[in-house]
């Protein structure tokens, strides 16, 4: 059973838009407290959200179920871009002066600042 919960990160200054994510886990995995098993991160394209990844994590932890070549995955973060799902409603009001479409700028300060607002059991 995968387990998911969701975080909201306000990195201001650093950055001027709130970011959403979901954090997906499997707590009985050997790996979840494993520090060289891999994080995999999902982000999705225009006019999605960050759940449209949902589908494609469940048939991939299917596949790792079935892992024989010793792929080991602690954790998957599906991030929203700043101006779509949840992060564009908590982020209405700066987006209505303009947004710069970078997505990879939200991903960077999401695990750049996190450590002090992301509480990850």
């Amino acid at each position: 059973m995968i387990s998911s919960k969701s975080y909201t990160l306000d990195p201001r200054p650093h950055y001027p838009l709130l970011i959403t994510a979901k954090r997906y886990w499997k707590p009985d995995s050997p790996y979840v407290n494993d520090p060289s098993a891999l994080t995999l991160i999902f982000a999705h394209g225009t006019g999605f959200h960050k759940e449209i990844w949902e589908p494609t994590m469940d048939e991939l932890n299917v596949l790792l179920e079935q892992n024989t070549r010793g792929v080991k995955v602690r954790e998957m973060w599906a991030i929203d871009a700043p101006n779509h799902g949840e992060a564009a409603i908590l982020n209405e009001d700066v987006l209505k002066w303009g947004y710069e479409p970078f997505h990879g700028r939200n991903t960077h300060a999401l695990f750049t600042y996190s450590s002090r607002a992301l509480e990850v059991e």
